[in-house]
């Protein structure tokens, strides 16, 4: 037998009115003896409130979403496990929702906003075209969202996220003020999104300042696969005719298969310099590279986000603008550790 409020209300000898509001936490004059009996009924049928039911009277869920472009490992994986845990402690469940970094299946998501499943967004758009336009029929219609790690320029909202330009001049800077002259910027151009970007203004930036000539190696892989990794970046080193002497990869998840592909064309890692943003996770396929990476000790320099502190602050301001506490648009720069290996 289905168990109903109203079989709650009769043991418990109260009306069913009362148990739907101490059910949901709403406030009632009750006596904490009262209260405690209605939960021990509940508790002994084992009874679930309908969400859902109870989400269509009061026009809200209490879940958040995140779309996110890519989540297997990295950057985004612990960004996932941060904002859940904000979330809960904030009494709100979260759901993921993993774009794939391809259009079709970001427009989507985003077109989900409409649905009334989510009560606001956090959003880490590719700035593709049909993203911007859904977005910005998000920001018309009042919709609660907030971008993380990255925003779009043709809809400037809030914004949660390291200085990305600045830790690319800085990444930059280092290797240049220590004597290294051919440091050459290495991006995956399927990649279309504005920390790319701002992290290569930051280099470009590092490199004017000191009046030298910047170098962009643009790689296109979106499969995803190591091998594929591996050859596209190769094929864009060899496209240089030389052997550079520092290579900053826009991501630190490529770092591992630029590795290796200096190795395979014959590169002599044990004189390149390397830079990156955040460390580089291993799935099953990537447990050989250890060796591999060894060899860069000593000459390899990360900045570190704290996504932590990212996902706390996103989550904080998206549920002050979900409860109507702000409207203000601002951009939260969170500071970078720097680690040398």
């Amino acid at each position: 037998m289905d168990v109903t409020i109203k079989t709650i209300a009769g043991e418990a000898g109260v009306s069913t009115s009362l148990v739907s509001q101490v059910l949901n936490d709403r406030p009632v004059r009750v006596s904490d003896k009262t209260r405690k009996r209605i939960l021990e009924v509940a508790k002994r049928h084992h009874y679930v409130s309908n969400k859902l039911a109870s989400s269509l009277k009061s026009k809200q869920t209490n879940i958040i979403a995140l779309a996110a472009p890519f989540t297997p490992n990295g950057f985004f994986s612990n960004l996932i496990y941060h904002v859940q845990y904000y979330a809960q402690q904030a009494g709100y469940m979260s759901m993921v929702v993993n774009t794939f970094n391809q259009p079709k299946a970001e427009a989507e998501a985003l077109g989900l906003y409409q649905s009334g499943m989510f009560d606001g967004m956090l959003l880490a758009p590719r700035c593709e075209e049909t993203s911007e336009q859904i977005i910005k029929r998000m920001q018309d219609s009042s919709y609660p969202f907030v971008y993380v790690d990255r925003g779009t320029s043709g809809v400037p909202a809030t914004v949660v996220s390291s200085d990305h330009q600045a830790v690319g001049r800085m990444l930059s800077a280092r290797l240049l003020d220590a004597g290294i002259r051919d440091l050459v910027y290495l991006y995956n151009q399927s990649d279309s999104n504005t920390t790319l970007n701002l992290r290569r203004s930051g280099y470009d930036a590092a490199h004017r300042e000191r009046s030298l000539t910047a170098c962009h190696l643009p790689f296109s892989c979106t499969d995803g696969e190591r091998t594929s990794y591996i050859k596209a970046i190769g094929e864009a080193l060899q496209t240089l005719g030389r052997e550079p002497e520092a290579i900053f990869a826009h991501s630190g998840y490529y770092l591992p298969a630029l590795v290796l592909a200096c190795k395979q064309i014959g590169y002599n890692v044990d004189r390149i310099h390397f830079t990156s943003v955040d460390g580089y996770s291993f799935s099953q396929s990537w447990l050989d590279v250890g060796e591999a990476l060894r060899q860069i000790n000593g000459r390899c320099v990360l900045a570190i986000q704290d996504i932590d502190a990212i996902a706390r602050e996103a989550v904080r301001l998206l549920l002050d603008r979900i409860q109507e506490r702000s409207d203000s648009s601002e951009h939260v720069m969170v500071p970078v550790d720097v680690v040398e290996l």
